[in-house]
């Protein structure tokens, strides 16, 4: 059986979409479902990387501890997500960071080291992970490019655009929710959750965001841009 069939919320996944039946049938095989509570973690910083996971309910944060014991987020995976795909073609490879379930979730687990022999038979599999590896990398870029902002109100102008431009980029008035709670955004833009609240309520008020709980709608994105 395909993950297709099985798993639809992985229809569209960029890892699955260049196998063959039978090679996706061969991963559900060895597949098993790790049912997480909140605070429970797939993986932990510094474990060895064993095991591929596609998310299939719930959330999880990608984060790291700093030497001062703070956590710092990375990414939040939503259903859908991957977990350790920078680890695809690493051997014997560890992880960077820990994935914690922010809720009750359930991730979809399969040996690292069998999806590797898959991508050793399936070239046109290998060019379109390569691809979505420089996605990655972007998407990290853009992260930096947020972060190297000094002023909190211009880093979470550009996160809101970026999440705007992701819902449709072709939109001047894009609507999209919150992948998280803002404290666990707050903390992926290093400032306090008190900052983004006052942040976001303050462009609401100069009218330009519409707010209603985490869905968010941005009135003109030209504008917004402008008073980052």
């Amino acid at each position: 059986m395909s993950f297709s069939v099985r798993y639809p919320q992985l229809q569209d996944n960029p890892l699955l979409g260049g196998l063959t039946i039978e090679e996706q049938s061969g991963l559900v095989e060895h597949a098993e479902i790790l049912p997480l509570a909140r605070g429970e973690c797939a993986y932990q910083q510094g474990e060895n990387a064993k095991r591929l996971g596609f998310v299939i309910s719930g959330s999880l944060k990608l984060f790291r501890l700093t030497q001062d014991g703070q956590e710092k987020v990375f990414r939040i995976l939503l259903p859908g997500d991957i977990l350790a795909e920078g680890m695809l073609f690493s051997i014997n490879a560890i992880h960077d960071y820990t994935a914690m379930a922010v809720e009750t979730s359930e991730v979809l687990m399969f040996p690292l080291e069998q999806y590797h022999q898959i991508i050793l038979n399936n070239s046109a599999l290998s060019i379109a992970l390569l691809s979505r590896l420089a996605q990655l990398e972007q998407d990290s870029l853009e992260t930096l490019e947020i972060l190297s902002f000094n002023k909190s109100v211009d880093r979470v102008v550009r996160y809101l655009v970026s999440q705007g431009l992701g819902s449709c980029n072709d939109c001047m008035a894009p609507k999209f929710e919150l992948p998280a709670t803002k404290r666990l955004i707050a903390s992926q833009l290093s400032i306090q959750p008190e900052t983004l609240s006052r942040v976001l309520n303050q462009l609401e008020r100069d009218g330009l965001l519409l707010l209603e709980g985490r869905r968010i709608c941005i009135l003109d994105l030209l504008t917004l841009l402008q008073h980052g």
